[in-house]
């Protein structure tokens, strides 16, 4: 990806960027299959820990640092 773009595409993807900041996102998107690839993988890791973090751990054990 393009390094100029790593920040703003995470932010993009948990909803931290302005209307207008988005938008441009979107367009450099659009131009970038660097930066389209990063976001797919990101993509991937913002539902992984949405789902690690919405589940209690199993039942009996415990989180450990």
């Amino acid at each position: 990806a393009c390094p100029s773009w790593r920040g703003d595409l995470a932010a993009y993807l948990v909803g931290g960027l302005d209307p207008q900041a988005c938008a441009a996102v979107r367009c450099h998107l659009g131009t970038c299959p660097a930066c389209q690839a990063e976001y797919e993988d990101l993509a991937i890791v913002v539902v992984c820990l949405a789902l690690l973090t919405s589940a209690p751990p199993p039942r009996g054990q415990c989180l450990r640092p």
